[in-house]
C-alpha cells in the first residue's frame, strides 16, 4: 500500500493495473540504440498529471518518486514549463527494460538523460535483484535532485 505525498484535494488515484510500454520509445530510443520492444509494468495513475509515483515490473524493479523540498529552496520556471514528475517513473521503467544488468543502477545511466531542468525537485528510490551470478539480495538506489545537480 502506498500514499501520494501530496495535497488531499488532489483526485483519488486510478488503482493499480498492467500498463504496456514501448522500450525504447521517446528519449529511450538513443539510450537504448535504438532497440524497440514491449515492456509492462504495474502501476497507479493519478488522474490530474496522468503519471505515477510508484510502480513495479514483472523483473522485480520498484521505482518510487517523492516530491523533494531542498533547503534552500530551488527556483522553479514557470509552471507552465515543468513537467509533471509522474512522467519519470514510466519512462524509466520503460527505458530500464530495454537494458541488460542491474535495473536500479541502470535507472542512475537513464536519469541522466533527462532533461532534468525541466523537472521540480525530487527523490527517486528503486529497488530490484542483484543481476551479478552467484549474488543474492537486493540493489538499492536512491537519487535526489534539487534543480541544481542530480546526486545518488
Amino acid at each position: 500500500m502506498t500514499n501520494r505525498d501530496e495535497l488531499r484535494t488532489r483526485p483519488m488515484a486510478m488503482p493499480p493495473q498492467w500498463h504496456d510500454l514501448t522500450i525504447g520509445a521517446d528519449w529511450g530510443t538513443r539510450l537504448l540504440g535504438g532497440n524497440v520492444g514491449l515492456a509492462r509494468a504495474v502501476y497507479p495513475v493519478d488522474p490530474a498529471g496522468g503519471g505515477t509515483w510508484i510502480a513495479s515490473a514483472p523483473s522485480g524493479l520498484v521505482l518510487c518518486i517523492l516530491n523533494a523540498n531542498p533547503i534552500p529552496p530551488g527556483v522553479l520556471p514557470p509552471s507552465n514549463t515543468l513537467l509533471s514528475r509522474g512522467v519519470i517513473i514510466p519512462r524509466l521503467m520503460s527505458a530500464a527494460a530495454g537494458m541488460a544488468g542491474q535495473a536500479a543502477l541502470d535507472v542512475m545511466k537513464l536519469l541522466d538523460g533527462f532533461e532534468l531542468a525541466r523537472f521540480a525537485p525530487f527523490r527517486l528510490i528503486g529497488v530490484s535483484m542483484s543481476a551479478r551470478p552467484g549474488q543474492q539480495g537486493f540493489v538499492v538506489i536512491e537519487a535526489s535532485w534539487n534543480r541544481a545537480e542530480l546526486t545518488a
